[in-house]
């Protein structure tokens, strides 16, 4: 007969652990590079307290645990759901028991930027052309012009062409020419829009005031002492040569377009130049704005004089793109068209929308001092590094929430 007395030598207590129902909870989600401090606390479903005495990653990826403070504190390298071995004691962390251990997770997001391929253009395409690019001339008393243009991640991701570009030149009579381009989107060939608008309109400008009427425009501004009289000639000389300038360039356009069988718009883009030149009375400066995009003539903690207003439409992401029918209207040309004379300058500065939307965010932004003073804090030590061309490159590589377009910017300083 089989026996039946109870030996309680051969019976296991039962542990805490299977009676227990713990869920451990980690207050907040963390994101790979970013410093991060999260609460680790456990809940049981008796109500017991809960102290959690050690909380360890199945690998180092930078995060530790401090039991004093319950948290979970560090700066996390790799991105993922990572499994959290807790040991814990109901009670105090002082009390008697046993030591129990549970399970959770840790999720850790990847960086946003680490998710953006960086996919070369295709260079077997006759509009080719380089993905990044930077310059650095020297101009007249000891002024240089920097510029930097640089493919957006949209269209890095997708191995899209950059659309911006950007001109840059002096001559030996103190004259400085800037422009800088953006292509529309939506257009077939912008990105080479673009370019030739840079291109022709800058050369357009410099050769002009290379020449006999560089020199006229000059004396017209030595005369001019800020009344209306002396500002007409003026302002008459550079709307023949700014407004010259990009009937040059719309021309260009529609010559390519022509060779191409393609329309005008295929090449679809903006237009911002601008001439600079150092007078007794200050510096001045001429513009001629069509689209979106920002150019000011700016003065440290002091001043920003805007060189126009940027175009928009009815939706976002709208503007206007040079045309013929535009550049040869009298008012339009007028409008667009900016001269200015101001005693100092720290800088004069152009720049596509990829940068002027996340450094002003609204036209308020952009008219207002203070947001000039924050981009020249972040600008200043760039310019002043041994390379300055190669500086400004990567820093348009800046991080911004939501803005992945070109950026591009052109800066006399």
């Amino acid at each position: 007969m089989k026996s039946t007395r109870h030996d309680p030598a051969g019976e296991q207590p039962p542990s805490p652990a299977a009676n227990a129902k713990v869920r451990f909870v980690i207050d907040r989600n963390a994101r790979a590079g970013q410093p991060y401090q999260g609460r680790l606390t456990g809940e049981d479903s008796s109500g017991r307290a809960v102290a959690i005495l050690e909380a360890d990653f199945p690998q180092d990826i930078g995060l530790a645990y401090d039991p004093a403070t319950a948290t979970i504190a560090g700066t996390p390298t790799l991105a993922g759901e990572h499994a959290v071995r807790v040991r814990y004691r109901f009670g105090t962390a002082d009390a008697e028991g046993g030591i129990l251990e549970g399970r959770c997770t840790l999720i850790v997001n990847p960086d946003p930027k680490t998710l953006w391929k960086n996919v070369p253009s295709d260079k077997s395409d006759p509009y080719w052309k380089e993905d990044a690019i930077s310059r650095l001339v020297p101009g007249s008393g000891g002024r240089r012009l920097i510029a930097a243009s640089k493919r957006g991640r949209s269209h890095a991701h997708t191995g899209g062409f950059r659309e911006d570009d950007f001109f840059i030149g002096g001559n030996t009579d103190g004259w400085h020419v800037l422009a800088v381009a953006d292509g529309a989107g939506s257009a077939a060939y912008s990105r080479y829009g673009s370019k030739l608008a840079t291109e022709r309109a800058g050369d357009h400008v410099l050769a002009a005031l290379s020449g006999a009427e560089g020199r006229r425009l000059a004396e017209a501004i030595e005369q001019w002492q800020g009344d209306d009289a002396g500002r007409k000639p003026v302002f008459d000389q550079a709307y023949d040569l700014l407004g010259g300038a990009a009937l040059a360039a719309v021309t260009a356009i529609e010559d390519e377009a022509a060779r191409k069988s393609a329309t005008a718009r295929d090449f679809a883009t903006t237009s911002i130049v601008a001439a600079h030149r150092h007078v007794p009375a200050g510096h001045f400066v001429a513009s001629f704005w069509i689209g979106d995009g920002g150019a000011g003539l700016y003065r440290r903690r002091e001043q920003i004089v805007l060189l126009g207003r940027p175009d928009g439409g009815e939706f976002a992401g709208q503007t206007r793109f040079l045309d013929r029918a535009l550049v040869t209207d009298a008012d339009q040309r007028s409008r667009r068209l900016r001269i200015e004379l101001v005693p100092e300058m720290t800088a004069l500065m152009l720049m596509t929308d990829g940068v002027s939307d996340p450094c002003f965010e609204t036209e308020s932004g952009l008219a207002g001092l203070q947001r000039w003073d924050g981009l020249w804090d972040q600008l200043a030590p760039v310019l002043s590094s041994d390379r300055p061309d190669r500086a400004l490159l990567e820093w348009l590589d800046f991080w911004s929430h939501g803005n992945h377009d070109d950026r591009t910017i052109a800066i006399l300083s």
